[in-house]
């Protein structure tokens, strides 16, 4: 594995030969306010991420909540959209969770079409990322 790039009440982001995986799990013993906390963390990551070291990302959300409300899928969205900025690949990793999965495709489709993809297998998440 690689070496830690941040971490956070609900997330890790580890760097590995020019490819950044963000994991992300459930903290239902948090207040929304917390979680929009972790959320601009990542935003801000995110960005500094993709404008530096990582070449691409794997955006681990099997463990995240499976349905997302409009100010989650927002902040997700300006998450990927600094991958799409720059050009480089963006992986978002599902469960097997079909609302997650189309929630997850639609917002892929309209903030990161170019560079970004839903996979629900980590292989190939992780061939499309680097």
């Amino acid at each position: 594995m690689g070496s830690v790039y941040a971490e956070g009440g609900n997330y890790r982001i580890e760097l590995d030969g020019g490819v950044a995986t963000c994991t992300v799990w459930r903290r239902p013993d948090v207040d929304g306010e917390t979680g929009a906390g972790w959320a601009r963390e990542k935003i801000a990551h995110f960005a500094a991420l993709a404008r530096g070291p990582a070449r691409g990302l794997v955006f681990d959300l099997r463990q995240a909540p499976p349905v997302t409300g409009p100010k989650t899928q927002e902040a997700l969205g300006q998450m990927l959209q600094a991958f799409e900025r720059t050009g480089r690949p963006v992986a978002v990793l599902v469960g097997d969770h079909a609302v997650q999965k189309l929630q997850l495709q639609r917002l892929v489709a309209s903030v990161c079409p170019k560079t970004g993809a839903v996979h629900t297998v980590e292989a190939a998440a992780r061939a499309h990322a680097g």
